[in-house]
């Protein structure tokens, strides 16, 4: 699967139907950065989520239907980046 970047997800979550990215549910998530992660490995795309309250989520983006999964099966190695 393809590295895809922030815009990439939100038109393919988009076009698929779903609101992940609405500002509505952006505001209930309370996230202040949002940030994508790629695994070479796996070629998994993620989206890691830093909320208001320091608290870090991540999720699974998956390419072919747009839609992102709540994960905590997130490699180490992808936790430290910027």
């Amino acid at each position: 699967m393809p590295r895809y970047t922030m815009a990439e997800m939100r038109a393919k979550n988009k076009a698929a139907g779903h609101f992940f990215f609405s500002r509505d549910t952006m505001r209930y998530f309370r996230g202040d950065k949002y940030a994508t992660r790629y695994d070479k490995a796996t070629e998994t795309n993620y989206l890691r989520v830093t909320h208001s309250n320091g608290r870090t989520s991540w999720w699974r983006f998956d390419g072919r239907t747009g839609i992102l999964h709540p994960t905590g099966d997130v490699p180490e190695k992808l936790k430290g980046g910027r």
